[in-house]
């Protein structure tokens, strides 16, 4: 029996904990409210006889960060998934989710089509038309005192002891996983936005773009479920809308259906991965364009349509550092689809609608400039994060980001689009640098001056 292994990486500027066992295709394994990736302990070695499994604790759950200062929105898991993929080296994956993890994992998935292979539902909520429980538990994470109940340890041993048939299972070694990272009072206010970050209008596109997925989907769910006691008719709504879909109904298991029948579970969802198309996907083969011996100046086109990913993240570090918060990180990853890059590289900008607004709009210029970094080059002969803002010596985020930036620099070619131009008597440098081949925008701001 291969058993998983516990490991953590930064994605996202976040510390992530994940399990992982065996090799081949990957498969994703994604947890809800209010488990972690101790969910699948027992589904995993039978995967792992076929696949590379990854089983990730959420942000917000389990061993991985739970920061109070992000919301936890369909956006915000999406870019972490996108990132720990990128970290791991995965391009494509095969997907398992339950429960709340299932609304953030199709979200993700049907907005990144080209990264999700094949699909399992396990016992989880997808439409927007919710039922009475899931609006009862909502209410009961914005009530003061008895959300306070819902996210402690007691609440959590209830919960967990709710959603099984065989609760003689549940004892002290296998529930402490679940408990132990919500002792602090801290990651108990993290558990309640994670647990009530996720909006209809993502839950709405969700119920949108499913049916356009070209993915086979798998359903499997406990009939015995109390959590979401609807649940056989989200599923038969699921097979409605996709009728090559294979639907399974495990008597005698409740909503955890991996604490009831781990075992049975992990065949089906063995059986249906090892009979589904295995994953071909190759990044495709990216050629530079020249670069041209001198800088350009023209126009920005207005007939481009902008990517679906602002530059939140660059947004808020131009305020932070106009404020002299030196403790942003004076970097920014973005993700967007492939199909969205634009062949000239200059047009990049129109990819960051917020940054064009804010920094180009109304600047004199801008100039632009390409540059070509490939694999190998020291940063003697190019560093393009060498004057980032603030400065990398001068903060620790700053060191953290221009480490960051310079490791991928170092091992994937990239090509640097820069701009310059004054607005508001500022003269500015901003740059994004590119690898296609991962759909991974860094954008940073170089020269801020007066």
């Amino acid at each position: 029996m291969t058993k998983p292994t516990s490991h953590h990486l930064t994605a996202n500027s976040l510390n992530l904990h994940y399990l992982e066992a065996g090799e081949g295709d990957p498969i994703l394994l994604l947890h809800g409210f209010p488990t972690s990736s101790h969910l699948y302990r027992n589904v995993i070695p039978t995967l792992a006889k076929t696949h590379r499994v990854i089983a990730l604790d959420l942000p917000g759950y389990g061993l991985s960060d739970k920061p109070l200062d992000v919301d936890y929105s369909f956006e915000f898991y999406e870019a972490v998934l996108n990132d720990l993929l990128d970290a791991l080296g995965i391009a494509q994956t095969h997907l398992v989710v339950h429960d709340l993890g299932g609304p953030v994992g199709l979200y993700w998935a049907t907005h990144n089509p080209q990264r999700v292979a094949n699909i399992v539902l396990l016992n989880t909520l997808v439409y927007p038309e919710t039922s009475w429980a899931v609006k009862l538990f909502l209410l009961a994470l914005r009530t003061p005192g008895l959300r306070d109940f819902v996210v402690s340890p007691k609440g959590i041993v209830g919960a967990m002891k709710f959603g099984v048939v065989h609760k003689e299972r549940l004892n002290r070694e296998v529930l402490t996983p679940y408990t132990t990272p919500f002792e602090a009072p801290a990651a108990r206010k993290a558990l309640i936005k994670a647990g009530s970050g996720l909006s209809i209008q993502g839950l709405a596109q969700i119920k949108k773009k499913l049916p356009t997925l070209d993915a086979s989907l798998r359903l499997i769910y406990g009939q015995n479920d109390r959590v979401l006691p609807d649940v056989a008719k989200t599923m038969q709504r699921i097979q409605r809308a996709h009728p090559l879909a294979e639907l399974t109904a495990l008597p005698g298991c409740g909503h955890f259906l991996q604490e009831d029948e781990p075992e049975r579970v992990a065949e089906l969802i063995a059986d249906f991965f090892n009979r589904a198309n295995p994953i071909t996907l190759e990044a495709p083969v990216f050629t530079p364009p020249p670069v041209p011996a001198t800088p350009r100046v023209s126009p920005i086109p207005t007939d481009l349509t902008p990517a679906r990913e602002p530059a939140v993240e660059v947004i808020h570090a131009f305020n932070a550092w106009a404020a002299n918060d030196l403790t942003v990180p004076p970097a920014a990853v973005t993700h967007c689809a492939l199909k969205s890059l634009p062949d000239n590289p200059r047009d990049l900008m129109h990819l960051l609608p917020d940054a064009h607004e804010t920094f180009f709009a109304k600047a004199a210029g801008p100039t632009y400039k390409t540059l070509t970094f490939t694999p190998g080059q020291t940063t003697d002969s190019f560093d393009p994060t060498a004057d980032m803002l603030p400065a990398p010596s001068e903060t620790p985020a700053g060191t953290k980001a221009q480490a960051t930036a310079n490791a991928y620099f170092h091992t994937h070619p990239v090509e640097v689009v820069q701009a310059t131009g004054t607005t508001h008597d500022l003269n500015i440098t901003f740059q994004i640098a590119l690898d296609p081949r991962a759909s991974l925008l860094f954008t940073f701001i170089t020269a801020l001056s007066d």
